[in-house]
Order: structure tokens, then C-alpha cells, then sequence
């Protein structure tokens, strides 16, 4: 009668210990980055440390009759107790691959590459462009980005100076990481310090050429015209505090004619900004978070010269 008995509890407790891995199995199915939590998983038990404690500590062994492939009483509920920091470790991945990383993109004008970036981004399952800010209430790139289902703010000078007004804007909607898409105003230091190499700005021409104060718009191409130069480009860039000197990520070149004007210049540069600039931003966001993504290769690779 006790052997019966604890046959019962025993299968009682397989049961339970079945519906919690079919539980953990159905969670990491949901998740997209399926692969990455396995290989986070096979690096952190096959890590020295995990080893270490394994080994450490006599409550964590595995029981010899587990490794025959004999599921005891005591093996099941070692299973259950003594490996939980592995279950939670589990569920950690799970939990923050459901997450995406938010982006909030800066604008001053019309917002061409801001609607670029949003439909690039707009059926990614890791990155999400969650704001869209301008100094300007009237910068069409507000219009663009509320078509299409993303929030807005506006700040002026004075509110984009003040870490209490901008940072409490960008912890509303949890921002990671930020693009300057035709923004004119200089970003704080306190901005760049909360966000250190992750905040990147595109630049409609070859830096170091053509940058600094009074270099935007339509004021570099004209520039690049009377230079006489015979190509121009696109260069993303990390911001720093100095304008337009922080490290280049990738430039993006197109040969020019003598006979092309500064509107046509334009015109040609901002093709490569159309077909590129998603496709860098996606890239520095893989690395800027290397942990947070599942394993495999971007949509577009970000070239440094072409």
C-alpha cells in the first residue's frame, strides 16, 4: 500500500514537472529569437561559473540514477528545486525577447527619411520607432510619422536644454536609442551622455568635408557645387558634443557632373540616403545591443565606403 502511494505522488509530481517544461516549451515557442535563447542558455550552463557551482554545491548535482535516464522521486524534485536559477534564467530570456528596442527619431523638416525609417521598421519584431520628436510644430515630419501611428512631441529650444523636460519625454516611452534624421539644433551633452553611441546622425555629405556650423540642407550642397567637387555622399556618424566630428559609421558615395546643379546634387544624394540609411541604423542597432537580439544577420549590412 505505501509502495502504491508513492507511486502516485511520484506520477502526481512527473505530471507537474511535465506541464511546467510544456509551459517553458510554449513560451519559447512564442518568442521570436527562439535560437538565441537556446544558445544564451547552452553558453551560461557551459560557462565555468555554472560549472563551478554545479559542482560546488552538492545540492545542485545531477542524481547519478538522472544520468542513467532513471527518473527518481529525489531526481524529480531535484529537477524542480536545485535547477530553478536555470528555469528563471529561462524565463528572463523569454521575458526580454518579447521586448523590442524603442527608437526615437528627430526631426526639423519634411521627414522623408523619418517615414523611411518608420516603414522599415514599422513590421521588424525587434525594433520598434516609438517617437518622433521636432523642434518645429510645423516640420511635416509630424504629419508623416502620425500617419503612420506614431506618436509625436514637440520641444523648443528651451525644453530640449532641460534634462527635466526632455528626459521624463523619453523614459514615457522607454527609449533606447535615438536618430538625428535632418535635425538642426545641436543635442545637449546631457542628452549624449544618457545615450552614449546611441544616438547617430546622417549627414547629406562626405565628412569631414563639408560639415559644421551652417552645414545642413540645402547650404552642403551648394557648397559641394561651388567646391567643384566631382562626387558627394551621405556619411551616419555617432554624435558627440563637437558637431558633425563624431565617429563615421558608413558613407555612401555618387559621382557628380560638371553640369549638375545644386538642386540636382541634391537630388542624387538623397537617393543613397533612401536606399542606405535603415539599413546602417539597423546594423548599429544590432550593435549596439548585441545580448538583446536573436542570432542571424540584419536586413541590410552597413558598407563604410561605396
Amino acid at each position: 500500500m505505501e509502495q502504491t502511494e508513492r507511486i502516485r505522488q511520484m506520477e502526481q509530481r512527473l505530471d507537474r514537472a511535465s506541464s511546467a517544461v510544456m509551459e517553458l516549451a510554449a513560451a519559447l515557442d512564442k518568442y521570436a529569437g527562439v535560437q538565441e535563447a537556446i544558445a544564451e542558455l547552452d553558453r551560461y550552463y557551459s560557462s565555468k561559473e555554472w560549472r563551478q557551482d554545479f559542482e560546488d554545491d552538492e545540492a545542485g548535482l545531477l542524481p547519478a540514477d538522472l544520468k542513467r535516464g532513471v527518473l527518481s522521486e529525489d531526481a524529480i524534485w531535484n529537477l524542480l528545486s536545485d535547477h530553478r536559477e536555470l528555469v528563471t534564467r529561462m524565463q528572463e530570456i523569454v521575458a526580454k525577447g518579447k521586448q523590442k528596442i524603442n527608437m526615437a527619431i528627430f526631426v526639423s523638416g519634411g521627414g522623408t527619411n523619418c517615414e523611411n525609417l518608420i516603414r522599415y521598421f514599422q513590421n521588424s519584431p525587434r525594433f520598434a520607432t516609438s517617437l518622433v520628436v521636432s523642434n518645429k510644430a510645423d516640420a511635416y515630419a509630424l504629419v508623416r510619422a502620425e500617419r503612420l501611428g506614431v506618436p509625436t512631441a514637440v520641444v523648443s529650444k528651451a525644453e530640449l536644454n532641460t534634462p527635466e523636460v526632455l528626459m521624463p519625454l523619453l523614459q514615457q516611452y522607454g527609449i533606447d536609442f535615438v536618430v538625428l534624421a535632418g535635425f538642426l539644433p545641436l543635442v545637449p551633452d546631457f542628452l549624449i551622455d544618457a545615450f552614449p553611441r546611441r544616438i547617430v546622425n546622417l549627414h547629406p555629405a562626405l565628412l569631414p568635408k563639408f560639415g559644421g556650423k551652417g552645414m545642413w540642407g540645402h547650404h552642403v550642397h551648394e557648397a559641394v557645387k561651388a567646391a567643384g567637387e566631382t562626387e558627394t555622399g551621405m556619411t551616419v556618424h555617432y554624435v558627440t558634443p563637437v558637431c558633425d566630428s563624431g565617429e563615421i559609421i558608413a558613407q555612401f558615395r555618387v559621382s557628380l557632373s560638371p553640369d549638375d546643379s545644386a538642386d540636382d546634387i541634391a537630388a542624387k544624394e538623397h537617393l543613397l540616403e533612401m536606399e542606405h540609411f535603415p539599413k546602417v541604423v539597423e546594423q548599429v542597432l544590432y550593435e549596439a545591443f548585441p545580448t538583446d537580439f536573436p542570432t542571424g544577420s540584419p536586413q541590410g549590412e552597413a558598407q563604410h565606403s561605396c
